[in-house]
C-alpha cells in the first residue's frame, strides 16, 4: 500500500507551476515594492536598469505523465532561486549608456538634481571599464567564492565608534580634507562643534547615567539647527557633521539575545532624522562643486585663502563635500534600521537615492593626503597618464570622472563581484576603507 500511495504521488500529483510573484526581477532583489509598469516599472526606469518579469500565468507549463515528463517553454522561468545559487539580473554591459555617457547641460540646475534627481544624469566612467567581472562575462563563478556578509552590528559598531575615535592622535576623520581646517595643523579641536559632540561620545561611553548627557545633547541640537542657515564653509561642515555624530552616539548595540514581546520595547529613535536630511540637502545645495565639476564653487570655502579659487581648492572641497554626503547616506540608513529584527523603519526616508547613485566614490589615500596642488597633479597623472589637460574646466571634468560612481558598477558588474572586490578594511579609518563602506552600504540598500 504504502508503495503505491508513493508512486500516486510521484506520478500523479501535478506540480505548481505558478508563481504568484508579480514584481520585477531587480525590486525582488532589491526587496522594495514594484509598481508593475509596463515595459519598465518606475524604480528600474529611475535607475535605468533592465527590467524583467519571470512570473508566467496560472496556465500549466509541466504536463506530467506515467513514466515520461515534458518540461513546457516557460517551465525555465519557474526554477526556485535557491536551486539555482545567485540569479543576477543586470543589464548588457555594452549599452549605449556605458559606450557613450550623457554629458551634463550647463543649464541643468543643481537645485533640482538635489531635491529630486533628474532621469538624464549618467556620470558613468570615461574610460571603458575592466572586462574582469562583467555581467554574463564571470556572472556563472560568482558562487564559487562565498560573498561577503555586511553584518548589522559590525555596522553599528563602526559608526558608534567614529566619535571616540577622533580623539586619537594619529587618526584624521577621511571626511574633511586636512587644508581645509582653520589653522595650520589638521587638529580636530580647531572645529569647535564636532569637539563638544566627540566629548558627549567619550561621556556616554563612561557614564552609567546619561540623563543629563541627553538633556545636553539636546539642547546643543537646538542651537545647531537654528545656527545652521547662517553658517558657511567649515562652520557649516562642522555643524552638519557635528548633527550626525550626535545621531549615531544613541545608536544602540544589536541585543545578543531577543526579550519577550510583552516586555516594552525601547524608546524611539530617528526623531531628529528629517531634520537632519533637510540640513544635509541644503548643505549639497551651498556645495554645487560636489557633483558638477563645472559649478562655480562657493567664495565662502575660500575665505583664508588670499588667492583665486584654483583646480585643487575647487577639487578638495567637492571631494569633501561628496564624502560628507556618503556618510550621511550610510548614518541615516542604518539609524532607521531596527536592530533586533533589522527591518527598516516605517518611517524611513532616503536621503537621495539619484545622488547617492551618480556620485564620483572617494580617491585613494594618496590623492586625498596631497598637500600642494602640484603634488596632487603629479600623483593624479602618474595613476592616470591620460590627465594632461591645463585647463581648469577640463582638468576637473576629467578629474571627476576617473573615480566610478555605483551607477556604473551596478551597470557593469554583479553584486557578488563587487561584494568580493570591496571586501577589504571597511570603515571610516581612511579613504580605502570609506570607500569599501560606501560601496557595501551601497549594496545592502539595493
Amino acid at each position: 500500500v504504502e508503495d503505491l500511495l508513493s508512486r500516486h504521488r510521484r506520478h500523479c500529483t501535478p506540480n505548481k507551476v505558478s508563481s504568484k510573484r508579480k514584481s520585477c526581477n531587480a525590486c525582488v532583489q532589491a526587496r522594495t515594492k514594484c509598481s508593475l509598469g509596463q515595459p519598465k516599472c518606475t524604480r528600474c526606469t529611475e535607475r535605468d536598469l533592465s527590467c524583467e518579469y519571470t512570473f508566467v500565468q496560472s496556465h500549466s507549463s509541466v504536463s506530467i505523465s506515467p513514466g515520461r515528463t515534458t518540461v513546457g517553454p516557460g517551465a525555465v522561468n519557474n526554477i526556485p532561486e535557491s536551486a539555482c545559487g545567485s540569479i543576477e539580473t543586470r543589464p548588457s554591459p555594452w549599452s549605449l549608456d556605458t559606450m557613450f555617457p550623457v554629458k551634463v547641460s550647463s543649464n541643468q540646475t543643481i537645485q533640482n538634481f538635489v531635491e529630486g534627481g533628474t532621469d538624464s544624469l549618467h556620470w558613468l566612467m570615461s574610460d571603458s571599464p575592466s572586462l574582469d567581472g562583467f555581467v554574463g562575462g564571470h556572472a556563472a563563478l560568482d558562487g564559487l567564492h562565498p560573498a561577503p556578509v555586511l553584518r548589522m552590528e559590525e555596522v553599528s559598531h563602526t559608526l558608534r565608534e567614529y566619535a571616540t575615535s577622533l580623539t586619537l592622535d594619529d587618526h584624521h576623520t577621511p571626511l574633511l580634507h586636512r587644508e581645509l581646517y582653520n589653522i595650520n595643523t589638521s587638529d580636530i579641536t580647531a572645529l569647535p562643534k564636532t569637539t563638544t559632540a566627540i566629548t558627549c561620545a567619550l561621556g556616554w561611553k563612561t557614564s552609567s547615567n546619561n540623563t543629563f548627557l541627553k538633556r545636553a545633547m539636546a539642547a546643543e541640537r537646538q542651537r545647531l539647527v537654528e545656527g545652521f542657515p547662517n553658517s558657511s564653509c567649515i562652520e557649516e561642515w562642522d555643524i552638519l557633521h557635528s548633527m550626525w555624530l550626535y545621531e549615531l552616539i544613541e545608536l544602540p548595540e544589536v541585543p545578543k539575545t531577543v526579550d519577550d514581546h510583552w516586555k516594552p520595547g525601547p524608546r524611539t529613535r530617528g526623531l531628529s532624522l528629517p531634520i537632519l536630511l533637510k540640513m544635509t540637502r541644503r548643505f549639497c545645495l551651498s556645495h554645487p562643486e560636489a557633483i558638477n565639476p563645472s559649478a562655480q564653487m562657493n567664495r565662502d570655502a575660500l575665505v583664508r585663502y588670499t588667492t583665486a579659487p584654483s583646480t585643487w581648492m575647487t577639487w578638495l572641497v567637492g571631494e569633501t563635500a561628496r564624502r560628507t554626503v556618503f556618510f550621511a547616506n550610510i548614518a541615516n540608513y542604518f539609524a532607521s534600521k531596527r536592530t533586533v529584527t533589522g527591518e527598516l523603519s516605517p518611517y524611513y526616508e532616503p536621503l537621495n537615492d539619484e545622488l547617492i547613485w551618480n556620485m564620483p566614490l572617494p580617491c585613494s589615500s594618496a590623492i586625498w593626503n596631497a598637500r600642494t596642488e602640484h603634488e596632487w597633479l603629479q600623483l593624479i597623472r602618474a595613476q592616470d597618464p591620460g590627465i594632461s589637460s591645463e585647463d581648469q574646466p577640463m582638468l576637473l571634468s576629467m578629474v571627476f570622472n576617473r573615480e566610478p560612481t555605483f551607477k556604473s558598477l551596478m551597470t557593469n558588474f554583479t553584486k557578488d563581484y563587487l561584494l568580493t572586490q570591496y571586501s577589504g578594511r571597511c570603515g571610516l579609518e581612511d579613504s580605502e576603507s570609506l570607500c569599501n563602506f560606501i560601496v557595501r552600504c551601497a549594496l545592502e540598500q539595493c
